[in-house]
């Protein structure tokens, strides 16, 4: 069995949709986040704790509360790289290491 460290990858999450497209439906537009996971799928779900947590204090009535979705799972808006380095010593799946 591998080391948790060995399987753990950096992911990046960054927008492929213009500023202007109306599929953002006013959610924020991240730059860049990225996430320490061990597959797409947990850098995605990473990636949407993130923001909830940062988001968890704003006003509950936006319009993002009210899809009840994150940018992040609209393959529309962004698009999720593997990075070739592994994980920096010491991270944790689900951390965010990088995130504008």
């Amino acid at each position: 069995m591998k080391d948790m460290a060995e399987t753990l990858r950096v992911w990046r999450l960054s927008p492929v949709a213009q500023t202007v497209d109306p599929a953002w439906q006013g959610r924020r537009i991240w730059t860049r986040v990225d996430v320490v996971a061990g597959t797409v799928g947990e850098a995605i779900l990473a990636a949407v704790r993130h923001e909830q947590a940062l988001t968890a204090n704003t006003d509950q009535n936006s319009q993002d509360h009210q899809q009840g979705r994150s940018g992040f799972e609209d393959e529309r808006l962004y698009r999720v790289d593997r990075l070739p380095e592994a994980a920096p010593a010491g991270a944790l799946p689900g951390d965010v290491v990088f995130a504008e």
